[in-house]
């Protein structure tokens, strides 16, 4: 089995990047046995939409030569020529949105600093809670896998302020 590049997704793939809609190529002989699997194959599937199945996590994939691969990886591999090296980061947060504009190669720390909000989170901003007990706002930061507590405020406002300075004393990046 021939190993997946980006030479082969660009081969395989159409690819458009202000969209980030995907596409089966028609595929030469040379990937399958017989003429008539050749045909057969173009004839289902060359020029319909690929990469539209979803991953119970939320991301587009695709299957390539038995193997799936996410399709923001794909996306970034067709356009830059070579895997990335990192995570890729959905700038906007959403999962789904492959536009090579939404799309960056960034280290898995500051991929989860770019984190959406907990489906429980009832303040409206990362990192920041009212405590029934002590009846202020607590805010506090993950950093490199360590907690740092940002103190307890009377609003919410300086709850936020104090979180957002974190953010940008330890370098989180902004969503769209």
């Amino acid at each position: 089995m021939e190993k997946v590049t980006p030479e082969v997704v660009r081969e395989l793939l159409k690819y458009d990047p202000k969209t980030g809609a995907f596409e089966w190529k028609p595929r030469d002989l040379k990937w399958f046995k017989s003429v008539r699997a050749q045909r057969a194959w173009n004839g289902q599937f060359a020029g319909k939409k690929a990469a539209t199945a979803v991953h119970s996590a939320g991301y587009k994939v695709c299957t390539l030569m038995n193997k799936v691969y996410y399709a923001h990886r794909l996306a970034f591999a067709h356009h830059h020529g070579y895997w990335p090296s990192k995570c890729i980061d959905h700038i906007n947060g959403d999962r789904k949105d492959n536009r090579i504009s939404n799309l960056r190669d960034v280290s898995h720390s500051l991929n989860m600093k770019n984190s959406k909000l907990p489906d429980n989170n009832t303040s409206g901003y990362p990192g920041v809670y009212w405590s029934k007990q002590n009846k202020h706002w607590i805010a506090n930061i993950w950093v490199e896998q360590e907690f740092k507590y940002l103190g307890q405020h009377k609003t919410l406002e300086k709850a936020v302020e104090a979180r957002k300075a974190a953010e940008e004393k330890y370098g989180f990046l902004t969503r769209l």
